[in-house]
């Protein structure tokens, strides 16, 4: 992890070129390995006072900290894959960043969508139920307690509208508990399909993060292969070059053994025993040669 964070370090240089590095201490007393650096946002060019002061509230603002934290992320796990040897990703940040997704990425969002306009009607009618059903438990409650006073003093008989309204009060009690029941199912439901929500945020974010990796990859070898282009066309224009050169060489030598020059004829010889000259060149400067007409013994 030392040199994780050592890449860090010539990471954040690079990311911010404005903040000067003081001082960088990697700690690993605690369960997880950590580095603390110190260092002043250095703000140029300021036409009052000294060119150049502390710029901190210009060089950290919300949005470049944002920025800043995105770019050393993907820097900082491209570093731990290399000297890991590993290919892992980065968990999604939790607070501080807005994610767009795509409705066509989330599996089954029209049915879930439907699901969930549906539920909150039935959460809205359990909502009035119940604030109705407290406003009359309120009532009898009361109205129960002077029953208990009456019975006690005078054998208070209940008559049939009482015994209705209680009767009424107790079906309201086991329909709304029954809606309850139905409500904590359809939590467990909406909480499935948040975290189902949370789970695609994460693979969309990790895929992003692993595209971004494959585009500076790209880059890099776009970059390569362009440099290997020009390499490569320098190379044949070399090798054509040289092509052009020797078969002039040969063509030239061709002449003068046919003008029975024996210097010439000499060399001929010291090349082809040095196998600088091979038989397929051997061939072709003595094609033409005609023992007979010229009395040279090559």
């Amino acid at each position: 992890m030392i040199q994780v964070f050592k890449d860090q370090i010539k990471d954040l240089k690079t990311v911010v070129p404005a903040f000067k590095i003081a001082n960088a201490t990697v700690h690993l007393d605690e369960s997880s390995p950590h580095l603390h650096i110190i260092g002043v946002p250095v703000k140029d060019g300021n036409k009052n006072g000294m060119i150049k002061q502390v710029g901190k509230t210009t060089i950290f603002t919300k949005e470049s900290l944002s920025n800043i934290q995105d770019k050393m992320r993907i820097k900082c796990i491209d570093s731990f894959n290399k000297i890991y040897s590993l290919n892992n990703i980065l968990k999604d940040k939790e607070l501080g960043r807005n994610y767009d997704i795509n409705v066509k990425d989330m599996k089954n969002y029209n049915d879930l969508k439907k699901e969930f306009n549906k539920n909150k009607n039935k959460l809205d009618f359990v909502t009035n139920q119940t604030k109705l059903l407290e406003e009359s438990s309120k009532e009898i409650k009361t109205f129960l307690e002077d029953l208990g006073v009456n019975m006690k003093a005078n054998g208070y008989v209940m008559t049939l509208h009482e015994k209705k309204r209680i009767i009424t009060f107790i079906d309201d009690v086991i329909n709304n508990n029954s809606n309850i029941k139905k409500l904590n199912k359809l939590s467990n439901n909406l909480y499935k399909v948040e975290t189902d929500i949370e789970d695609l945020t994460n693979n969309v974010n990790n895929k992003n993060i692993q595209i971004n990796n494959l585009n500076n990859d790209l880059n890099k070898y776009i970059k390569e292969n362009t440099y290997l282009k020009k390499i490569n066309l320098k190379l044949e224009n070399t090798i054509n070059d040289f092509k052009y050169k020797w078969d002039k060489f040969i063509n030239h030598f061709k002449q003068k053994l046919l003008s029975i020059d024996y210097n010439y004829n000499k060399v001929y010889i010291d090349l082809i025993k040095e196998e600088i000259i091979d038989e397929e060149d051997k061939y072709d400067i003595e094609k033409e040669y005609d023992e007979d007409k010229y009395d040279i013994k090559i």
